[in-house]
C-alpha cells in the first residue's frame, strides 16, 4: 500500500480546522478553497501524513502559482493562509481572488514569530489554506476547468510543477479540460468531444515544454507512464 492509499484509509481533523477557518471568513472563495483541500488531504492518518501530503501537492502549487505571477518566491502557503485568517477585508470586497491575494500579501502583516513556532497542526492548517488560495487564484488565470482532484492526482502521479504549468498552457490553447487530463490520467473515460488521443497528445505537448532534453521516446513513455499505477 502506498502513501496516497494510506493518507485515504484514516480520518483525521486538519480538515475540519481548515473547514473552521473557511467558514469563520465565509464566501464562494473560502468555500472553494475548503473543497480542494478536501480534495487534496481528503480523510487522514496523523499531521506527519497530512504535512506530507500538503507539501508534495504545494511543490506544484507554489511552481504555477510563481510563474503565474500570484506568488512570490519569498512567501509561503502558511504565511497566507495565516494572514487570510487575520485580515479584516474579505474576498468579496475585491473584484478577483488575486487582488484578495495582493492584498493579503501588501496589506497584512503576520505575526513573524509566531509563524516561525508553528505547531505542526497550526503549519498543516495555515498551509493548507494558503495552498487552496493559491489554487482559487491558478482557477481564476485559467479559462478552463481544473478540478479540485486535478492536484492531488498529479502528485500522486510524480508530475513536476513545470509539467503541470505546460500541460495546463496546452489544454488551454486546445480548449480541453483539465477534468479530461486526470481522467487520461486515472485510465477513466474522456468526456465531452475530445478524444483520447488529443487529451495524449495535449500531455505530450506540455510534457515536452517542460522537458526540451528529453527525446520523443521518453517523453511517449512518460506519457504512457502518468496512467499507470503509482506506489509512493
Amino acid at each position: 500500500m502506498g502513501f496516497w492509499d494510506v493518507v485515504d484509509d484514516f480520518v483525521g481533523g486538519v480538515c475540519s480546522a481548515v473547514s473552521d477557518i473557511c467558514s469563520s471568513i465565509g464566501g464562494a472563495v473560502f468555500s472553494g478553497v475548503s473543497s480542494v483541500v478536501s480534495a487534496v488531504i481528503g480523510p487522514v492518518l496523523d499531521l506527519p501524513e497530512v504535512l506530507l501530503a500538503i507539501q508534495l501537492v504545494c511543490a506544484i502549487v507554489n511552481v504555477v502559482a510563481e510563474a503565474l505571477g500570484i506568488k512570490t518566491e519569498e512567501e509561503t502557503p502558511e504565511e497566507m493562509g495565516m494572514k487570510a485568517e487575520q485580515a479584516d477585508k474579505k474576498p468579496e470586497d475585491f473584484d478577483s481572488v488575486n487582488e484578495y491575494i495582493d492584498y493579503l500579501r501588501n496589506e497584512v502583516e503576520a505575526d513573524r514569530e509566531r509563524l516561525e513556532n508553528l505547531s505542526d497542526e497550526e503549519r498543516a492548517k495555515y498551509s493548507a489554506v494558503g495552498m487552496g488560495l493559491y489554487i482559487e487564484g491558478i482557477k481564476e488565470k485559467y479559462e478552463i476547468d481544473i478540478p479540485d482532484s486535478f492536484w492531488k492526482t498529479t502528485a500522486e502521479h510524480n508530475m513536476t510543477g513545470e509539467e503541470v504549468k505546460s500541460c495546463l498552457d496546452a489544454f488551454e490553447e486546445k480548449n480541453i479540460s483539465a477534468d479530461n487530463m486526470e481522467k487520461y490520467i486515472n485510465c477513466e473515460p474522456i468526456k465531452g468531444e475530445n478524444t483520447y488521443a488529443e487529451v495524449s497528445d495535449c500531455i505530450m505537448e506540455g510534457l515536452k515544454e517542460a522537458n526540451p532534453e528529453m527525446t520523443e521516446k521518453e517523453l511517449a513513455e512518460r506519457v504512457v507512464a502518468l496512467s499507470a499505477d503509482v506506489d509512493v
